[in-house]
């Protein structure tokens, strides 16, 4: 059976959520950065080292195990060391990785299976096989490891959430057929069963079997453990200054071009800049505060590359921490105080289109002129509505939210977001955090707001239950809804897309109705990279590995 891939375009093109203006004027091509023509006014700058490819990492990693990381700026550097089995390319579409070919799928759509790409080998020399894939899995879905990625890759296979709780001492749905062959079984027909199969990178089992014990008395991969089939080894990691990556000699695919990936790590986006306005870097993620002048600049309009994106970013309301947010009147009240045109064109300077749903639409035939109700900017709706919830000028409403440090992005939209609930009357008090500290306290439930993003995939899977399900681990505001669930829960077990778009649309409307999050702007990716760099790639949920890269 040929299970259809969702095509977000056309779920779009009849959804009333669809976008009210040009998601991007004037792009690139989605996927692959393309050369810039000559431009006499703007002189070659830069001085690349041959094969050395330099840009920053955002963050400190927080981990440098592929089955614990959950943070988009680590993840952009593991994938280039560990691989899944299937990958989106820079057209979107799947394409073996580790498999010789796609997967074969049962009649009744239960039934993946996997023949493996004969002659991959570890970067410790282990040779890929089934029996390395089920181990994998097994690890990914344990109790012990309790890792984030267990609900975003392989728990739809039979036995697998028995064997999350520890309640089963084996996955019976991960089969070895052969030496070379694998099978998953899945307990209920999943159209986006390989939409999820793309965040499972596979580790040679010597990385954990080696690893030493993190805090919790769990084997960790670090840096000496670290050894996938990517076409680039962890080499170097100083925490609080970089991450390196070597090219593997012994890489299954086409050899790369690139022999070195240095990644410097640095929060402060000013200092990014700097370094790469003084040649020391090759790419640099574009800031909204540069954005419009760098676009104007002869010296590096040329530069610019942008890329469509699945992901959205948003205000997760916590409805655990502060018993306000558990009322849909003040939810509701927050998201029609928002302007998101405002916050979009003037605070981002038109960098990321206004959210106009929870599913950013990812072409722009499916663009649409109506915002939904739930997000029309409604202040006098907004003020009713907190009047009617017992807030007003003598008991005015009061939050704090919290964002990542160093994200210019997040900055400006938090204040913005502050001076447009402060027009109705609510008071809110802005907190930068830490990542590592931010992504523990959403993981405790413990805040009243939060603003972030979530990347995304091409599947509306990804974005609503992951955020929403009542199911979810990645549900931090513990939005609880019957109603969205059943929806949800239709769309992933529907095989036909007109099927799957009929349920989400019915679960996103109860969303957005429901106000949990508040969809804010949709992603992009926008970033300058120096004209001797060729074979940058992005897909719909990101930059993909550095195969092709070259720098010259």
């Amino acid at each position: 059976m040929v299970i259809p891939r969702f095509s977000r375009r056309r779920f779009l093109a009849f959804s009333t959520l669809a976008a009210s203006a040009p998601l991007f004027a004037g792009c690139n091509t989605p996927g692959v950065k393309t050369a810039s023509p000559s431009d006499p006014a703007a002189p070659e700058k830069g001085s690349a080292t041959p094969g050395v490819l330099r840009y920053a990492i955002r963050e400190e990693p927080t981990t440098l195990d592929p089955h614990l990381c959950f943070s988009t700026g680590t993840w952009d550097a593991l994938h280039n060391t560990f691989e899944p089995l299937v990958q989106y390319d820079a057209d979107n579409k799947l394409e073996p990785i580790l498999l010789s070919e796609m997967p074969t799928v049962s009649v009744d759509g239960l039934t993946y299976t996997c023949k493996i790409k004969p002659g991959v080998r570890f970067h410790d020399d282990t040779p890929l096989t089934a029996e390395v894939v089920r181990a994998n899995a097994l690890r990914i879905l344990s109790k012990s490891l309790a890792s984030p990625r267990a609900t975003l890759t392989l728990d739809d296979i039979v036995g697998a959430n028995e064997y999350i709780a520890g309640k089963s001492p084996d996955v019976s749905g991960v089969k070895i057929v052969d030496a070379q062959t694998i099978r998953f079984v899945l307990t209920a027909p999943r159209a986006y069963f390989l939409d999820k199969l793309t965040g499972f990178l596979i580790a040679s089992p010597t990385a954990w079997e080696s690893a030493e014990k993190n805090e919790r008395g769990i084997p960790e991969i670090t840096l000496e453990s670290a050894k996938g089939t990517g076409a680039f080894q962890l080499s170097e990691y100083i925490r609080q200054s970089k991450v390196v990556q070597t090219a593997f000699d012994g890489y299954h695919g086409e050899k790369p071009k690139l022999t070195r990936i240095e990644r410097p790590i640095i929060i402060d986006a000013k200092t990014t800049r700097n370094l790469y306005d003084s040649d020391s870097l090759d790419i640099y993620a574009e800031n909204v505060a540069d954005y419009e002048s760098d676009k104007a600049d002869p010296a590096t309009k040329n530069e610019l590359s942008e890329w469509r994106s699945a992901g959205v970013f948003f205000v997760t309301l916590g409805q655990k921490k502060l018993a306000a947010m558990r009322d849909v009147r003040v939810r509701q009240a927050l998201s029609r105080a928002i302007d998101r045109n405002v916050i979009a064109q003037e605070a981002l300077a038109g960098m990321y289109p206004p959210a106009t749903g929870l599913l950013a639409p990812l072409d722009a035939a499916a663009e649409l002129s109506e915002l939904p109700d739930a997000l029309q900017f409604a202040p006098d709706v907004s003020r009713q509505l907190l009047k009617e919830a017992g807030y007003g000028a003598d008991k005015p409403f009061a939050f704090t939210i919290l964002y990542s440090e160093g994200s210019v992005t997040a900055s400006k939209t938090t204040q913005v977001l502050k001076e447009q609930w402060a027009a109705v009357g609510v008071n809110v008090t802005l907190q930068e955090q830490e990542w590592g500290t931010l992504l523990k306290r959403m993981e405790n439930g413990d805040f009243d707001a939060m603003y972030s993003g979530w990347s995304g995939t091409p599947d509306p899977h990804s974005v609503l239950w992951n955020l929403l399900s009542s199911r979810s681990p990645n549900n931090y505001g513990q939005y609880r809804s019957a109603e969205f669930d059943r929806h949800c829960d239709a769309g992933d077990t529907a095989l036909t897309e007109a099927e799957r778009k009929a349920a989400y649309d019915k679960a996103v409307a109860v969303a957005l109705k429901d106000a949990p999050i508040l969809p804010v702007v949709f992603g992009s990716e926008v970033r300058l990279i120096r004209r001797y760099v060729s074979g940058i790639r992005h897909g719909l949920g990101g930059m993909l590995p550095h195969t092709v890269a070259a720098t010259q």
